[in-house]
């Protein structure tokens, strides 16, 4: 309940103030606490590190099934986070709102062999 809350406080702000002309992206985080448990709000950056890197996966097959296994996956260490960043104001208990910047495509031509296999897949 809590992060339908805050979406829709942030979403009606937006109204509010009345749309902006450019499209806004917004990646808001909510840690899993109630309402009134929330620290506040931070406008953050994202990192792109988690909190724990999978350090292994393995197949385990499940027993009964004939051929089907559930993926069992092994943690490292817990790693801080500053809490300028998403994850770790979510972890120090605020709210975090990053604002994304618009997707582009991106000219490239180091991918010649991918692109010759969608070719000889779709007959191009």
């Amino acid at each position: 309940e809590t992060p339908a809350t805050v979406a829709q406080h942030f979403v009606k702000g937006l109204f509010d103030d009345g749309l902006p002309e450019e499209p806004i992206i917004a990646n808001i985080n909510v840690p899993n606490v109630e309402l009134a448990d929330l620290k506040g709000w931070k406008r953050t950056t994202i990192d792109y590190r988690t909190i724990r890197s999978m350090s292994t996966a393995s197949l385990q097959p499940i027993g009964g099934t004939g051929g089907t296994y559930e993926v069992e996956f092994t943690y490292g260490d817990a790693i801080a986070l500053p809490d300028h960043t998403d994850g770790g104001a979510v972890e120090a208990g605020y709210v975090s709102v990053s604002y994304l910047s618009r997707i582009t495509d991106v000219g490239r031509d180091d991918a010649p062999c991918a692109e010759g296999a969608l070719d000889s897949l779709l007959d191009q």
